[in-house]
């Protein structure tokens, strides 16, 4: 869809050509398909020559066949007082080489004038496009930390679920009601991916981003299953720690042997 920045003819009226401002030049500019694209009608106003003798000069073009197809310059029509009228729309390069072919002390005057113009647009459109992608990779990576959120909820009642299987098993609470497998099957992320344990409040999700968050993730979803196999099974909890510790041992070369 095409956002069109025109400086109409109504604006035009009773405005000298002296008078042209660069910030009036650049409201004459169309931005389409990202690209800054300037009218024929424009230029032969803002150059002083009339619109059919600009028509004749960009047709004489060397490849203006071949600027049709690629996209450079845009053959459209206007309807005047019930008549259609030819006009183009010139891409950066192509309206580059329309103004360098004036020559005269007005032509180099507005040349300058629509250059600087085609960059403060260009500019516009630039940080337009960086803030969009931002944005969206801000978006994206947003939503991959809420979902490795969920799976560490998962992780946090499987843990519990198992200390609960480990407490049956052994007949008795431990001790202040600790269950050291918490801090145990915790560890076993970090020591996979050779990471510190985070100090005071933080986690590896307030600390690491893409490919690492991606693997606790996967780290995180694999002992989620590993845990529930073997509360499925009812295994005696020393073996199935033993059995997730060294799964996860096999998962580490797995990883380091994919860097």
């Amino acid at each position: 869809m095409s956002k069109i920045i025109n400086l109409s003819d109504t604006d035009l009226k009773g405005t000298n050509l002296e008078d042209l401002s660069i910030e009036k030049i650049a409201k004459a500019m169309i931005v389409h398909r990202d690209e800054a694209f300037a009218s024929s009608l424009q230029i032969a106003k803002y150059f002083g020559v009339p619109h059919n003798y600009l028509l004749k000069k960009i047709r004489a073009f060397k490849g203006f066949d071949k600027l049709i197809k690629l996209g450079k310059i845009s053959q459209l029509k206007r309807t005047y007082r019930g008549n259609e009228f030819p006009y183009f729309e010139l891409n950066a390069e192509v309206f580059t080489l329309t103004c360098m072919s004036f020559n005269d002390a007005k032509g180099q005057a507005f040349k300058w004038a629509f250059i600087n113009a085609f960059k403060e647009i260009s500019i516009q459109l630039l940080t337009e496009r960086v803030r969009a992608e931002t944005n969206q990779a801000n978006a994206e990576w947003l939503k991959k930390r809420n979902e490795i959120k969920e799976t560490r909820h998962e992780l946090t009642d499987s843990i519990k679920e198992f200390c609960e299987m480990a407490q049956a098993q052994r007949g008795s609470q431990y001790p202040q009601g600790k269950c050291p497998y918490y801090s145990k099957i915790t560890s076993l992320v970090y020591e996979v991916l050779n990471v510190q344990k985070p100090k005071g409040t933080q986690t590896l999700r307030n600390i690491y981003s893409g490919t690492t968050l991606e693997q606790i993730e996967y780290l995180e979803d694999y002992l989620v299953t590993l845990i529930q196999e073997h509360i499925q099974e009812d295994t005696k909890y020393h073996e199935a720690f033993d059995d997730i510790k060294e799964k996860m041992n096999e998962r580490s070369h797995i990883l380091r042997g994919a860097k």
